[in-house]
């Protein structure tokens, strides 16, 4: 694949209360990756207004998410395997970014989002069990040096 490409966009997402779901995501959040700028309101500015901003990002939430065809066949696509609900999104993109590709955050493309709506709550045992493993995965397959960041979900420093 020559040149570079860009990855876009990686949507803002709100809750139907119009509070952020989604702003990018940010590795280390949770201990793997999680979303920025969650729960502050829509037109909230944010840390240094990035809430506002098209910027790169380690990784954006595949609930609006383009790559192209091409790309997505050359690197194998979601690992459906072994992340089978979180973090495959997060693991596309971070082998997007081992390629030199930029995944970037539109601040201007803003979709409502009725997270896990369709899929239904991770509230049982197993499905504890499957995102301890899958965080456990993520772990092993990016060690901590690559995920660590000691930001906040909403880019507050308490």
């Amino acid at each position: 694949m020559k040149g570079v490409l860009v990855v876009k966009p990686g949507a803002k997402l709100l809750y139907p209360d119009f509070t952020i779901q989604h702003a990018g995501v940010i590795t280390s959040i949770g201990g793997v990756a999680g979303h920025s700028h969650t729960y502050m309101m829509r037109d909230d500015t944010g840390h240094f207004l990035r809430s506002h901003l098209d910027q790169n990002l380690s990784a954006c939430t595949a609930a609006c998410l383009l790559v192209r065809t091409e790309l997505y066949r050359h690197i194998g696509g979601m690992n459906e395997s072994n992340l089978k609900v979180p973090f495959n999104d997060v693991n596309l993109c971070l082998r997007l970014l081992a390629l030199g590709k930029y995944i970037v955050y539109s601040s201007q493309s803003v979709l409502m989002h009725y997270e896990s709506k369709s899929r239904g709550l991770d509230d049982n045992l197993d499905s504890y069990e499957r995102f301890m493993s899958e965080v456990n995965d993520m772990k092993e397959s990016y060690p901590t040096d690559n995920l660590v960041s000691l930001s906040k979900p909403n880019f507050k420093l308490r």
